[in-house]
């Protein structure tokens, strides 16, 4: 098939090498090299009544310049100048977005949402800002090599808290008291307490050695 203008084409017939020359009389038919098309012919002229078999489609660039095409088996979206942009594998199922620009940016106006069973996030750096952080999950898991966490109040709640370090541990602050409803137990090898100026043990019972 060759597109001689708009609403004309060369065909050839598969019984014969013989060149036909047709109209096209189908609305918003958009002919391509490899389509098998049905035609009724009288003694005047051919036209294009049906398409039976389409060839591999080449869509016309949309006015930015991107064109979605089919390479190697794959949809792919390129921008004007041939710059991937999204590709699709359908006997994988992997789609890709790639920007080659230095920000690409995903707005919503209301809710944004990722739905996956498992979702990945590699990067050098990781910023979050949000004005409320709400975290659910059966098992939270974190490993750092160094990790701070900068806060005007930390209030903390747990049924049981376990706390092993193999260094040393160390609180600074400038008032530090240790509550405790029924019973408190401080075991060590050595123990060291030192005062300024007071020290005060109050108890109804006061037991040493």
């Amino acid at each position: 098939m060759e597109v001689i203008e708009p609403g004309r084409l060369s065909l050839r017939r598969p019984d014969v090498a013989r060149v036909v020359e047709a109209r096209v009389a189908l609305v918003g038919y958009r002919p391509t090299a490899g389509d098998r098309v049905l035609c009724v012919a009288n003694d005047r002229a051919a036209y294009v009544t049906g398409v039976l078999v389409a060839g591999e489609t080449s869509p016309e660039p949309s006015p930015s310049g991107a064109r979605a095409t089919v390479e190697d088996g794959n949809i792919v979206v390129r921008a004007e100048d041939g710059v991937l942009l999204l590709s699709f594998d359908p006997v994988s199922g992997v789609t890709r977005v790639r920007s080659q620009t230095t920000v690409l940016s995903i707005e919503a106006t209301e809710k944004l949402e990722l739905k996956a069973p498992d979702v990945c996030v590699e990067a050098e750096r990781f910023t979050s800002r949000v004005g409320d952080l709400v975290t659910e999950a059966h098992r939270v898991s974190t490993s750092a090599d160094r990790w701070e966490l900068r806060a005007n109040r930390i209030v903390e709640r747990a049924k049981n808290a376990f706390l092993d370090v193999d260094g040393m541990l160390q609180t600074r602050a400038g008032t530090l008291r240790s509550i405790a409803r029924e019973g408190m137990s401080l075991f060590a090898r050595r123990t060291s307490v030192r005062s300024e100026k007071d020290t005060s043990i109050d108890g109804q019972r006061v037991l040493l050695g």
